[in-house]
């Protein structure tokens, strides 16, 4: 039988988000605003750095599997607590999987020194999640956003773990003293930033806030380099001037510019294809793209 040899292309996934708009450090807060709330196909910065903070299935699966491990293997259970604690910030649901896990875990017999790393770990859970009363006691000390405002005057919310918290609020947030957070101070100007540690600590230090873009409507420059970003940001000047933050994805070809109908016409052909050599031996070499 004679065989035919078959390459199939495997192609990118499309991207259906959407667009991120910057907002230039020279634009008006106000228009850029209004022009991200008159356009429904577009979200601010800060809006998609929430987003991407609030989704890690790969740790929420982590979180869930240490449940099974627990009692009875509690050693590795708190090593790698530590570790996901540290590694990222926490989504709402690995925050509810830390908290159950830790609760049932604090109703067990443990030493001192389990006891506190799984306490402290409940309490970040209960009190960023503030969904009821805490079955065991937390110590909390209400701390300062004005302070935080202050320091950070480019950034106008922090995400706690993945907790946003707007920083214009002028009441205090009530937080564990002791326990180590993420922080990411958010802005739509101005590069993130990145914290780990405690709220003190956090005040102890000096971060230098600087523009994402500089610049004017005619010419600009960056400083970012996340690939999600470069490809779907805009930035916002004026109400008269929107740029693409890559510049050279301005000139794209017809086949970069018409590439879903490419992908949908190419599945097609393969399909017709496939079935038209239904009866035959075909060997299939892929191409990873």
């Amino acid at each position: 039988m004679k065989k035919i040899f078959l390459i199939a292309f495997f192609l990118p996934a499309i991207s259906s988000g959407q667009n991120i708009v910057l907002q230039s450090p020279s634009a008006n807060p106000v228009e850029y605003e209004n022009s991200i709330d008159r356009n429904p196909d577009t979200q601010s910065w800060i809006h998609y750095l929430e987003k991407s903070l609030q989704s890690n299935s790969s740790q929420e699966d982590r979180f869930l599997k240490l449940g099974d491990d627990f009692p009875e293997h509690t050693d590795r259970v708190l090593i790698s607590l530590k570790e996901l604690q540290q590694q990222a910030p926490m989504t709402l649901i690995s925050l509810r999987f830390a908290r159950d896990l830790s609760e049932k875990a604090l109703a067990q017999n443990l030493s001192p020194a389990d006891k506190k790393e799984f306490q402290h770990l409940y309490c970040k859970g209960v009190v960023l999640l503030n969904e009821g009363p805490a079955r065991f006691p937390c110590s909390t000390e209400y701390i300062s956003l004005a302070k935080l405002a202050k320091k950070y005057s480019f950034h106008k919310v922090v995400l706690i773990e993945s907790v946003p918290v707007p920083l214009n609020e002028k009441s205090a947030l009530e937080l564990s003293p002791q326990t180590a957070y993420h922080w990411t101070l958010a802005s739509n100007s101005h590069t993130p930033v990145r914290f780990y540690g405690t709220y003190n600590q956090l005040m102890n230090q000096h971060f230098v806030s600087e523009p994402a873009v500089e610049g004017s409507c005619g010419q600009f420059s960056h400083r970012l380099d996340d690939f999600d970003i470069l490809h779907r940001a805009s930035v916002f000047f004026d109400t008269s001037c929107m740029q693409r933050l890559k510049q050279d994805e301005i000139k794209k070809s017809w086949v970069t510019e018409k590439k879903t109908w490419l992908y949908i016409a190419g599945a097609m052909a393969l399909g017709g294809l496939v079935y038209s050599l239904k009866d035959k031996e075909v060997t299939v070499n892929t191409l990873l793209k």
